[in-house]
């Protein structure tokens, strides 16, 4: 038998795919929120979860958050890499349509280049927070540029919607401790998957 391995999705193909299956998932959320007696609600502050450490280790807080701790059934919705005029757009109008709001990590450069969108998504009520600004392998530069990096996607996004961001994601979710001291330094939490 010959099997063929699937050729991985482009980027334009995955952000199509989550376009297109994202109001069935948004109405399977519904679904089950109806069948628990309670409707969807737009997305609300909780504080991260409590420290977890393995066996052996130091309980120290942890570099980033996977998990927060709530008594509610929900679940985050973010987005990577924008904004992107072709697709913010349209996920930003299901978003609304569903009463939904998500979590946007942006690229600076990409703010810079689409101050309006990136205006929109905030007035629409989602958060906004820092994913780089050029979306580079901040675990193989120098510290220098990862401060840069960080810095500069701060800045711009405070320019453009009056509000500082307060969280990060690196790109392709890499840590060093050199983000961990930066991302500390400026207040940012660090969010993953």
């Amino acid at each position: 038998m010959n099997f063929h391995r699937p050729r991985p999705l482009s980027p334009r193909q995955l952000a199509l795919a989550v376009l297109l299956l994202s109001p069935l998932l948004v109405l399977a959320a519904r679904s089950q929120s109806e069948r628990l007696g309670k409707a969807v609600q737009p997305a609300k502050a909780v504080q991260p979860a409590p420290a977890v450490s393995a066996p052996g280790k130091s309980k120290k807080k942890p570099p980033a958050m996977r998990t927060l701790a709530t008594t509610e059934k929900i679940c985050a919705l973010t987005f990577d890499d924008g904004p992107d005029r072709r697709f913010t757009p349209r996920i930003l109008d299901e978003l609304k349509r569903h009463r939904l709001r998500a979590t946007f990590f942006v690229i600076g450069e990409q703010v810079a280049r689409y101050p309006e969108l990136t205006r929109r998504i905030a007035a629409e009520g989602h958060v906004i927070a820092n994913h780089s600004y050029t979306h580079p392998w901040l675990d193989r530069v120098p510290e220098q540029l990862v401060a840069a990096e960080v810095q500069c996607t701060d800045e711009v996004i405070e320019r453009v919607t009056g509000r500082r961001p307060t969280l990060f994601r690196p790109p392709r979710g890499n840590l060093t401790p050199a983000i961990i001291r930066i991302c500390a330094a400026r207040r940012l939490k660090i969010v993953r998957w």
